[in-house]
């Protein structure tokens, strides 16, 4: 009876103990970073009544008998689960997500912990509540963090700058809008007509007052009275037929069959129709050349009457041509009788001196005069004179404008189909013309002349600006000016210009592009030159180069050339101003980056964490702290995401990792398990009780 009262304690005391962890366990419901524990029972030594006996012929075999003794605590083993992550928003509160431990250092020794309450010293340390110092490792001056270097006091520069720095490349991402295209200034003239050739078709001529012949298919009728023999013939105009010279000789039934198309041919009805009807054979219609009263030599159609007189009548339903014949009506005595001139719309092969305004008038330019040009070429003034000569055309004219006007690639100055002079400068408006043409004393020639602007000259310019440091960290506004080349495909033309410093070489230079819009080579610098270099003055280090980055050769990373609207970037350089650190921040893997005034980011140091082969061993050391044991394992040190599976959140705690509502249910069987246990005790002791009053 002794025993079960002795078996009775045990429990009573094991039953405690697990009361005792699960009080622990509750009271820290709410401790940062705290890790519960629980109890593991086992039974206590159990006393032998009689060993196992060995089964033989005769007999079988017994078990051994034994009486347990109690209950015993065979461990109170740490529980490592997750813990819930609260949002603190306090950027030194730091919550592992994952296996580890923060390594804390005191003159003690070293810690290991899960609770992240971190905070700032006096002197930029991170510390516990309690003091103790967060271990970690530094950044070198340039933000490199040594994977292996040894571990130290995170200690944030509070104080430090970081030095200017000069830059050293520029990127640009961005796109030309392939679509856009260069204009030209355009310049016309009014238009100028010239004398007709033979082989002009009638119909879209003018006579010698600007009035121009429109036919269709009229008809003409010429009557001859000639040995009192009167005869008539009626003429029929034939748009688009073929009757000059050539033609004729090569099919005289062309003529007298009463249809005529060019001048040439209406001069051959009319010799025919004379020469059949009381004419003489000396008499002769031609398309000839007349030398007028004025001094200009033009074209008329010409009778060469040999009779003594004719009576002849010249009539037509088109009374701009019925004018024009009108000297050879009535009586007619032997001589020469001329229409009045024809003029055409002038071409380029015209000469000069036999040019007329649009109203039929004479140019009056003969051999000798001086045709003076002048006005601009973008802003270069340009002032010129030429002497004409025969035979001086209209081609003529337009190759000294060329000429003067420095008209080259994509320009031309050339006589239209409407006979106007037209002066087309190269594309953009660097090249934006002012052209007059002017002969001294002669007010038709230059009020024809006298230009009128039909477009005016737009180049293709995007700009961009970037600012950039020099080794002082003074800033320097950088302009970019990309401009579409007039004639080659795929080409833009780039020039860099400075707010303050000079540029010693690279101002400019060109950019190439694929046919799918990437770049096709490296942005190239004008002279030959690798880099764009300026002196920037002020003292500051002297020259500095810097790498313009267009991007990748055949990719679409920088800049491309699209059917897309342009968007022109310079996106990044790598210059600063001299800054001073304005906050941190800290990422998933403890690493603290410095948010300097200049606006760097560089890294400060690393929070280190540390793991054990068997955290469960670590012991207990209070302050939410533990300490390595000979059965934790030895600790590993490593990054969070790296070396280590788990990653830190800022600004966040880990909370107690224990759940009440099974705390709960554990009190509840200690409890029982405690209640039952005393019964055995109280039992006991009745029988006790009962054995004494035997003795009576």
């Amino acid at each position: 009876m002794l025993g079960s009262l002795y078996t009775g304690v045990s429990g009573l005391k094991a039953h405690l103990q697990k009361l005792d962890v699960i009080a622990n366990n509750i009271a820290n419901v709410n401790t940062i970073g705290f890790k519960g524990s629980r109890t593991v029972f086992e039974e206590a030594l159990a006393a032998l009544i009689h060993s196992a006996a060995r089964p033989t012929e005769n007999m079988g075999g017994r078990n051994p008998m034994q009486v347990g003794t109690g209950v015993k605590l065979a461990s109170i083993d740490n529980l490592f689960e997750q813990g819930g992550i609260a949002s603190t928003g306090v950027p030194t509160d730091l919550a592992i997500q994952g296996e580890g431990f923060f390594i804390l250092n005191d003159p003690t020794g070293t810690y290991y912990s899960r609770a992240g309450a971190f905070r700032l010293d006096s002197l930029g340390r991170l510390v516990t509540p309690d003091g103790l110092l967060l271990q970690g490792v530094m950044a070198d001056s340039d933000g490199n963090i040594v994977s292996g270097a040894a571990l130290e006091n995170i200690v944030l520069p509070l104080e430090e700058k970081v030095p200017a720095r000069a830059t050293t490349e520029v990127a640009f991402t961005c796109n030309l809008d392939m679509r856009e295209d260069p204009l030209e200034t355009i310049l016309d003239s009014s238009r100028i007509l010239a004398d007709a050739t033979g082989t002009d078709e009638v119909s879209g001529l003018f006579d010698d007052s600007g009035n121009r012949i429109v036919m269709g298919t009229n008809d003409i009728t010429f009557d001859i009275d000639t040995t009192d023999v009167i005869a008539a013939l009626t003429l029929t105009y034939e748009p688009g037929g073929s009757d000059t010279l050539a033609d004729i000789a090569l099919n005289p039934a062309l003529v007298g069959d009463g249809k005529f198309t060019t001048l040439e041919g209406l001069a051959a009805e009319l010799q025919a129709y004379i020469q059949a009807y009381g004419g003489h054979a000396a008499d002769t219609v031609t398309f000839a050349p007349v030398i007028l009263p004025s001094g200009e030599t033009t074209q008329v159609i010409q009778w060469v009457n040999s009779a003594v007189e004719s009576n002849v009548a010249f009539a037509s339903t088109n009374d701009i041509l019925e004018n024009m014949f009108s000297a050879w009506n009535g009586a007619v005595a032997a001589a020469n009788v001329n229409s009045d001139k024809f003029l055409g719309i002038a071409e380029g092969a015209d000469a000069l001196t036999d040019l007329c305004d649009s109203s039929g008038q004479w140019l009056d330019l003969v051999a000798g005069d001086t045709i003076d040009l002048s006005g601009k070429d973008g802003t270069s003034p340009i002032t010129n004179s030429h002497l004409m000569a025969l035979p001086d055309t209209l081609d003529t004219l337009c190759t000294w404008i060329e000429t003067d006007f420095n008209i080259a690639e994509g320009g031309d100055a050339y006589i239209d189909s409407d006979g106007k002079l037209v002066i087309k400068g190269d594309k953009g408006t660097d090249d934006n013309l002012e052209v007059s043409i002017t002969e001294a004393g002669n007010t038709v020639f230059n009020t024809i002349m006298a230009l009128n602007e039909t477009q005016s000259a737009s180049d293709i310019v995007h700009t961009t600006s970037i600012i950039i440091y020099d080794s002082l960290g003074s800033p320097h506004a950088l302009s970019m000016k990309f401009q579409k080349d007039d004639v080659t495909s795929n080409l833009w033309h780039w020039t860099a210009t400075l707010d303050s410093g000079t540029i010693i070489s690279g101002g400019s230079g060109d950019v190439r592009f694929n046919s799918d819009g990437s770049l096709a080579s490296p942005l190239t610098y004008a002279g030959g030159v690798s880099a764009f270099t300026f002196d920037p003055g002020a003292g500051a280090a002297s020259p500095m180069h810097i790498d313009f980055n267009a991007g990748t050769p055949g990719e679409h990373d920088g800049i491309t050339q699209s059917g897309a609207p342009t968007t022109t970037v310079a996106s990044a350089q790598d210059g600063y101003t001299m800054g001073t650190l304005d906050s941190i921040s800290i990422d998933g893997t403890g690493t603290i980056i410095g948010s300097f005034s200049n606006g760097v980011l560089r890294n400060l140091s690393q929070v280190r964490l540390a793991k054990f082969a068997n955290p469960a061993g670590l012991l207990k050391h209070g302050d939410t702290m533990w300490q390595e044991s000979t059965n934790s394992g030895i600790p590993i040190a490593g990054s969070a995401g790296k070396t280590i599976a788990s990653t830190i959140s800022a600004g966040y705690l880990e909370q107690s990792n224990i759940d009440l509502a099974r705390e709960f249910t554990e009190m509840i069987v200690a409890q029982r398990g405690f209640q039952a246990t005393s019964k055995i005790i109280t039992l006991s002791d009745d029988m006790l009780a009962e054995l004494v009053r035997l003795k009576r």
